[in-house]
């Protein structure tokens, strides 16, 4: 029988120790954890992202138990993990149900602790060059969805949100587009935080795109999936022949457009349904060269004046 050690007398340091029954395997206790301590604060976006990892923490390490945890053997089952945004998604969410483990003194220490990965790099991705977007916009300007890849590089809309837009959500006599829901999973849900509840300018780029559509109709302006979004954004790009843009590049494009264009980092924040600028300052803004020489010419400019 599994067994751990709780205190008869927590408020004393020199407290005697007993042992009590401990029979969870990780599989078992990331049940109760989830359940207990996680769903109800969750969103479900959130818990979603939580029962995917978790999924594999049971394919993993589900048969494992939770007192006799075999260090060892742990060690070797991540290093065998060849994905490192699983591997490291495996090892923060059990790091949470072991600690919170070690809060309820269903264990002594957290075993993870002694357990060794190299953390999976998240990539920054990349803005379009002003020549890249133009090409881009031009291949767009053909394909059925041409708006629904200007809205999300005009105003840097996630995908999840462009897939959500009613057409109650445009109001083109005050040029707004309204933010407050997300498509994920087939299904309309929260959107990802509370921040990502706004309003976003519809600015001169867009509007000639946007002004004729019929906001007097009901539902979703975009009735598809994530997977007909990306089969069109890969025929597009094969005809810009400007090498591979995610969804989120576009995103990426609109902010680092902004920051080229002197708007205030706080202002850019509220656009894009951020909490603070330190996203913006750390992932989105990226130089690219064209701006950068104008920067230099501008510089130069400066040193020839005096």
């Amino acid at each position: 029988m599994n067994e751990s050690y709780i205190s008869n007398y927590p408020y004393d340091n020199t407290a005697r120790y007993e042992k009590i029954s401990c029979n969870y395997t990780i599989a078992e206790w990331a049940d109760i954890w989830l359940a207990t301590f996680k769903t109800a604060t969750l969103r479900p976006s959130s818990l979603e992202r939580y029962q995917r990892t978790i999924k594999h923490i049971k394919h993993e390490f589900g048969n494992m138990p939770l007192h006799n945890f075999d260090i060892l053997l742990a060690q070797q089952k991540f290093n065998e993990i060849e994905s490192s945004c699983i591997k490291t998604n495996c090892y923060e969410l059990m790091y949470q149900m072991l600690n919170k483990a070690v809060d309820l003194d269903i264990i002594a220490k957290n075993p993870l602790r002694a357990v060794d990965i190299k953390k999976h790099v998240k990539k920054n991705g990349k803005a379009l060059t002003l020549n890249e977007e133009r090409t881009f916009v031009n291949a767009c300007k053909e394909d059925k969805y041409c708006l629904l890849f200007l809205i999300c590089l005009y105003c840097g809309l996630r995908r999840g949100e462009v897939l959500a837009l009613t057409y109650s959500d445009i109001d083109l006599a005050n040029r707004i587009i309204t933010i407050n829901k997300q498509f994920q999973n087939k299904k309309i849900v929260e959107p990802k935080t509370d921040n990502s509840n706004r309003e976003i300018p519809i600015f001169d780029n867009l509007y000639p795109y946007i002004k004729d559509l019929d906001t007097s109709k009901k539902g979703r302006i975009f009735n598809v999936g994530e997977t007909t979004v990306l089969d069109h954004r890969k025929k597009i790009l094969q005809k810009a022949n400007i090498g591979n843009v995610t969804q989120h590049d576009l995103r990426h494009t609109f902010c680092t457009r902004c920051c080229e264009r002197g708007i205030e980092r706080h202002v850019i924040s509220v656009w894009l349904g951020h909490t603070s600028t330190e996203m913006i300052d750390k992932i989105y803004a990226h130089v690219n060269k064209d701006f950068e020489h104008a920067q230099i010419e501008r510089y130069n400019k400066g040193v020839n004046a005096t």
